[in-house]
């Protein structure tokens, strides 16, 4: 009995973090694709990534909904949305690929996209894969059908190819252009790897999708690369606008995965609604925002704007020293050390105007030799 009690419980558990993680993914997705849509709308790469990150939204989403699901009618209406999603993907990959590489033949990707509305008109008319119960994961997940092999390959082929076209220009691109792809390849690699442990069930592999777990990080590598190298041609200013987006999202995704993890706990101890659940959950949100959404902005300003951080700290550093220090020669030594120190230069000099001979004359030096021997 005992261990029929603990086995039910480790798969409440793993079914309950599989759900949160894929709300989380829905949303640090959506959060990214908005705000670059938003800065640059009219950027056809933009556009793209918009597309592709909606069709990766759908697919988490339904992951989510299809493991939180607990009848089979549930089950099979998420399975549509997830296939909607799941379809599209290779499609707009590839496309968002092409546009970032500048590539002009479209052919390739017409057809891509064709593809795609024919494997989801075949869904719907049974082909292609069904939802079960699967006993061994202990929720619903989909078998496929012949034609789902079919899926999986384009679906393979899809991400080989892009994945392929991004290494040849990572290997000949330099300076902002290579970090450029190169994060934007890392982002999507990881995105697929760990997507692909989704497909591992389908085909009576009993393990666990355990690659929704690290699956957010996709969007957020691809935001590490907006912010530092301007990826998708998002300029730098948004820093205050997408640090309080991803609050936001980040917000949402564990509120909405909290009310829904503590409010299926709440109904099984007591029996009764969830309202008291949503309660503490809005309070203690409420309380938290701001000081998360200002740590995250330090943060932000420490890893992506260090330069700028430095200077407005220097600056108020030199500016207590000029209060504090009533000695002009150690003053301009302080700062003249300070800015040596700080800009990592050899040497900097300090001239003064001298009133008698109408001419600036050298009052400070300092260089690296100083700092060796202090």
């Amino acid at each position: 009995m005992a261990d029929t009690i603990k086995k039910c419980y480790n798969f409440y558990v793993i079914r309950q973090s599989l759900v949160i993680a894929s709300f989380v993914a829905v949303f640090t997705c959506t959060v990214v694709a908005l705000y670059a849509f938003v800065k640059n709308p009219k950027n056809k790469v933009n556009i793209t990534w918009g597309i592709l990150s909606f069709f990766v939204g759908l697919l988490s989403f339904g992951w989510g909904m299809i493991i939180a699901s607990n009848n089979l009618d549930q089950a099979s209406f998420w399975l549509k949305i997830t296939f909607l999603g799941g379809f599209f993907i290779p499609s707009a990959f590839l496309d968002l690929v092409y546009r970032v590489l500048l590539i002009k033949k479209r052919e390739l990707i017409t057809a891509s996209y064709l593809i795609s509305v024919a494997f989801f008109i075949v869904y719907l008319f049974g082909f292609v894969a069904y939802i079960k119960f699967d006993p061994v994961l202990g929720f619903f997940w989909w078998k496929g059908k012949f034609l789902y092999n079919f899926y999986v390959f384009h679906l393979l082929l899809s991400t080989t190819y892009g994945e392929y076209l991004l290494y040849k220009e990572l290997l000949k691109s330099y300076g902002v252009r290579k970090n450029q792809i190169l994060y934007l390849f890392a982002a999507t690699l990881i995105g697929f790897s760990s997507g692909a442990t989704v497909f591992l069930p389908a085909y009576d592999v009993p393990i666990i999708p355990f690659g929704i777990y690290p699956f957010f990080l996709y969007p957020l590598i691809v935001a590490y690369a907006m912010i530092k190298y301007r990826l998708l041609d998002v300029s730098v200013v948004i820093r205050k606008g997408l640090v309080y987006s991803l609050t936001l999202g980040l917000f949402t995704g564990v509120y909405i995965s909290g009310i829904f993890f503590f409010g299926q706990v709440f109904r099984g101890l007591t029996g009764g609604t969830s309202w008291l659940v949503s309660l503490i959950a809005i309070i203690v949100f409420s309380v938290l925002f701001q000081p998360l959404n200002n740590y995250i902005q330090f943060r932000i300003d420490r890893v992506f704007f260090k330069e700028k951080y430095n200077y407005q700290k220097t600056l108020k550093e030199l500016s207590q020293a000029s209060a504090a220090l009533a000695d002009i020669d150690i003053l301009l030594h302080k700062v003249s050390s300070t800015i040596v120190d700080r800009i990592k230069i050899g040497q900097c000099s300090i001239y003064c105007y001298d009133r008698a001979n109408l001419a600036f004359r050298p009052k400070e030096a300092y260089n690296i030799k100083n700092a060796d021997r202090n």
